[in-house]
């Protein structure tokens, strides 16, 4: 009877943990299906996400990159550029006057260097500055640049307010406010093609001091604006 009993016992002990084992089994295996559910769904969102957040970024970079193109080709286009050099000892508020009459009557940027030392190889026999032997010396710049001087220029025996040469890169002037609106528009105008007016009132004429109306006639207006002209 006691080994019935036993028997009876330890099939009833086999049994409920056959049971539990199933149920633990039964458990983890739905504990795992769920995870795995969370996981893939969690995969799913990080891709989406992910897509999402380059798809943004793609747009962004790509809006970017077209803006800086159109700015910078509409700088090519319309925003000129023209370096000012000091050429020995000058006053700084003529330099800034300098860059503000080119800039307001042309629209180009301009762009003020350090200066440099006159070279001696430019001064002329009265120790003044040779504005043909300057243009030599500084042939070779890659942008028009003005030389803003407070000495006095010379070319065989004339005295010069300013001096370039046609469609050139290297301009002189003289550092004097009572005229040097005037040349400084006079020589650029002469890098962009022009030559001496005959109209009196133009600011391409010579010797008008008392006609001068400080710009171009409409004849050296058209002629400008018939080119185009990259600095």
């Amino acid at each position: 009877m006691k080994k019935l009993i036993s028997i009876i016992l330890i099939s009833a002990i086999l049994s409920i943990v056959s049971s539990c084992r199933k149920k633990s089994t039964s458990y983890q295996d739905f504990i795992l299906e769920q995870l795995n559910e969370k996981l893939e769904a969690l995969n799913d969102n990080d891709e989406k996400e992910y897509l999402s957040s380059y798809s943004e970024d793609s747009a962004l970079i790509n809006d970017n990159s077209e803006e800086e193109i159109i700015t910078n080709e509409s700088s090519n286009e319309e925003i000129k550029k023209i370096i000012i050099m000091p050429l020995g000892e000058v006053d700084e508020y003529d330099l800034n006057y300098a860059s503000e009459v080119i800039s307001g009557f042309f629209g180009y940027q301009c762009i003020i260097s350090e200066g440099i030392n006159i070279p001696e190889t430019i001064y002329g026999n009265e120790n003044e500055i040779d504005a043909g032997k300057l243009i030599e010396e500084f042939k070779y710049n890659q942008n028009t640049t003005i030389y803003l001087t407070e000495e006095k220029l010379r070319t065989d025996n004339n005295d010069l307010r300013g001096y370039t040469t046609l469609y050139g890169k290297t301009i002189v002037v003289r550092s004097k406010k009572e005229f040097m609106r005037e040349t400084l528009i006079h020589e650029i105008g002469h890098t962009l093609g022009l030559d001496h007016c005959n109209d009196m009132t133009c600011v391409m004429a010579i010797n008008n001091d008392a006609e001068d109306s400080g710009d171009f006639c409409k004849k050296c207006t058209k002629s400008i604006n018939r080119n185009q002209y990259d600095f």
